[in-house]
């Protein structure tokens, strides 16, 4: 584990210290506080975490869909471009969370519209649809 891991458990501890939250135990307050690499991985398990690595990733795929849909090389197909991602051990969860950040920062959002339009899991055209309606109301 680097060392702003460990740095980024140790605020986190000491954030929730400060904070007094009641659904973070003693012991886990402790070790993130402490730098203990297990309450600092358990801690990210629990808030959710998308690498630089897999964002790139599913960024590139994104970019490829894209480039061939305005070579007029057929329909966007959320599935074929998944299994793509999941052979690289990159899941679902992850594409969402990559889907709502870059609609939130307008990039790929033909893209990741023409994904969530067309034969795809209900979660993933439910995240775009939200997102979408989040933004229009801001």
């Amino acid at each position: 584990m680097d060392s702003q891991m460990i740095l980024l458990g140790r605020i986190l501890g000491e954030v929730y210290r400060l904070q007094e939250r009641s659904d973070k135990d003693d012991a886990q307050v402790f070790g993130l506080r402490n730098g203990m690499e297990y309450a600092i991985e358990q801690e990210l398990l629990e808030i959710g975490f998308v690498s630089k690595s897999d964002t790139q990733a599913i960024e590139d795929a994104l970019d490829e869909l894209d480039k061939r849909h305005r070579q007029g090389s057929g329909a966007a197909d959320y599935y074929s471009f998944e299994s793509g991602l999941t052979s690289r051990g990159i899941g679902r969860s992850a594409i969402l969370v990559v889907f709502e950040y870059l609609l939130r920062d307008s990039r790929f959002a033909d893209v990741i519209h023409a994904l969530a339009e067309g034969h795809a899991a209900i979660e993933i055209k439910g995240r775009v649809n939200r997102v979408e309606r989040e933004l229009e109301a801001d």
